[in-house]
């Protein structure tokens, strides 16, 4: 099989499920990622290739949320304590660990941390495109920690 050259990369707001989300996609690939936790939800071949379009990546049995959104009063029941179901409300696909890796330490709770670190449940939002389309990032500030992070 002999692939066309790759065109540019275009970077648009979409939804995915119900949840914000960037796509990515050139003419052979598509990938979504979402701005609720920076989750790559969707990595897949275009359609009208003749290469496989089903996505690999796991989509959750249950109705996810944009875990900057879970508020234990309301969501505790459904996804857990803040502590594991900040992280779980809005998981899917690929999910990133910046931090840490596991539950939190006790420390950690106490400023609000939940499994996997900050990241998971932080928004991401896009923060640069080059002109040629090569290149793009999404960005996160995590409040506790004020730091940033890239993909």
């Amino acid at each position: 099989m002999t692939l066309r050259k790759q065109s540019d990369l275009n970077c648009t707001k979409n939804s995915w499920h119900g949840r914000e989300a960037y796509l990515l996609e050139n003419d052979l690939i598509r990938l979504v990622c979402l701005t609720g936790g920076g989750h790559v939800s969707e990595f897949r071949f275009r359609e009208g290739l003749n290469l496989p379009t089903l996505s690999p990546l796991w989509i959750p049995p249950w109705k996810t949320i944009e875990p900057f959104h879970y508020r234990e009063n309301a969501h505790a029941s459904q996804y857990g304590p803040p502590v594991t179901g900040r992280m779980i409300s809005g998981i899917a696909g690929h999910s990133i660990c910046l931090d840490y890796f596991g539950a939190p330490s006790q420390e950690e709770v106490e400023q609000g941390l939940s499994t996997h670190g900050e990241a998971p449940s932080s928004r991401w939002g896009k923060t640069e495109a080059a002109r040629d389309g090569r290149k793009g990032s999404l960005d996160s500030c995590r409040p506790p920690a004020g730091r940033r992070s890239s993909l």
